[in-house]
């Protein structure tokens, strides 16, 4: 699997990170956790077991999110990658840019019905509703409240090989479990990853 981030405030383009399907991992990209379950190494040497996907946060809407976005739809016109983690941070200039304003201008860049799949920030609390509806799911198997706290299977249905967590801790009111919005031992936000962690970390 091949995940390629970018963090706009260094205004660099996704670069590639190589994640081994033979032990469980745990990455933390922002708010969004990935568990890469066990597998076999018959299994996880299948070239048909692997894909690719993007990552960014920090958007806004300058010459390096341009640069970045045509980067994204570029490996999206060639299958490069299958989908784009959209980490917060999205429209810096609400609400002299709308929702609706800023969404057009991301899919002026990708094909039509290319996941972009986010996640709320500091800077989406006031229009992560419009968002989400402007920049709707399109994996099609999120469990959750899509844009604020949910997880998706990747690929779907039948025998995925990663499972995609995203939280809002602190961020939006309502996610908001502890001061400060941390995870902390037996806090509502803590018992929900275990119980969608565990399904995912328990395949052989």
């Amino acid at each position: 699997m091949t995940a390629q981030r970018n963090t706009q405030r260094k205004g660099s383009l996704p670069r590639r990170h190589l994640f081994s399907l033979s032990a469980i991992a745990l990455l933390v990209l922002a708010g969004v956790l990935l568990v890469l379950p066990t597998q076999g190494r018959e299994r996880s040497a299948q070239a048909a077991n692997t894909f690719s996907f993007s990552v960014a946060g920090d958007y806004g809407q300058t010459k390096n999110t341009n640069a970045t976005l045509g980067k994204i739809g570029t490996l999206a016109q060639t299958s490069a990658v299958s989908f784009n983690l959209g980490l917060g941070d999205l429209n810096y200039d609400y609400p002299t840019v709308s929702a609706q304003q800023w969404s057009t201008y991301v899919q002026g860049y990708l094909p039509s019905d290319f996941p972009f799949e986010l996640v709320a920030r500091e800077y989406d609390t006031g229009d992560i509703g419009q968002l989400e509806g402007d920049l709707p799911d399109h994996i099609g198997n999120v469990s959750g409240t899509y844009g604020e706290e949910y997880y998706f299977d990747y690929p779907p249905p039948a025998t995925p090989l990663a499972r995609f967590i995203f939280v809002s801790p602190g961020v939006l009111s309502q996610y908001d479990y502890s001061k400060g919005g941390l995870i902390t031992t037996g806090s509502p936000m803590q018992l929900m990853m275990h119980v969608v962690m565990s399904p995912a970390a328990a395949i052989r």
